[in-house]
């Protein structure tokens, strides 16, 4: 499974005025897992996706992009060809 590069969870936690120590404080976790998750350097493990979504009033769809949806938007490099 690729990680999911989670913007929504980060927009959802500024939103809220809560710090990624304050969440990860509410999580149990410590605060370097909550910035590889928002990321999107690691997957959020499926138990605490609930939690993260609860916390921050979002649902667990808006909590996370797929990977592809964001590649997708990138402009593609063109390469030189001598």
């Amino acid at each position: 499974m690729k990680p999911r590069r989670t913007t929504g969870m980060r927009a959802a936690r500024e939103r809220h005025g809560i710090t990624q120590l304050e969440l990860a404080l509410e999580l149990g976790v410590a605060q370097p897992s909550v910035s590889v998750w928002e990321r999107g350097l690691a997957p959020i493990p499926k138990a605490r996706t609930e939690a993260i979504a609860k916390i921050l009033e979002i649902s667990q769809e808006q909590l996370t992009i797929e990977w592809e949806d964001l590649e997708r938007r990138k402009p593609r490099r063109v390469r030189a060809t001598a």
